[in-house]
């Protein structure tokens, strides 16, 4: 992603993921993917973040996946499973997926 331009795509997509979420507890009849631990770790991603470029997304399940820049993915991911007490997938463009616990 060129400089410049991760907090615009942040921001478009997060909101697109939430508003596929919001339209599906709209139907009929309503389907809920999202659990409580699922908002928890998307609150914290924001209040984290700080300065530091890293989103979420999630797509139609209750699992949310981080993106952050090459080489932060084991340290976030440690960071994430120590404070949430879950297990980890960390992968990158290519790669093969990793567990972190």
């Amino acid at each position: 992603i060129k400089a410049g331009i991760f907090w615009e795509l942040a921001e478009i997509v997060e909101a697109n993921a939430l508003a596929m979420h919001h339209a599906m507890a709209q139907s009929v009849p309503p389907i809920h993917f999202l659990e409580e631990r699922s908002y928890q770790l998307m609150d914290w991603v924001r209040q984290t973040r700080g300065d530091t470029p890293m989103m979420f997304t999630v797509d139609a399940g209750p699992n949310v996946k981080v993106f952050v820049p090459r080489g932060h993915g084991h340290q976030m991911a440690q960071q994430i499973a120590r404070v949430f007490s879950i297990t980890c997938l960390v992968s990158g463009v290519g790669c093969k997926a990793m567990v972190v616990e």
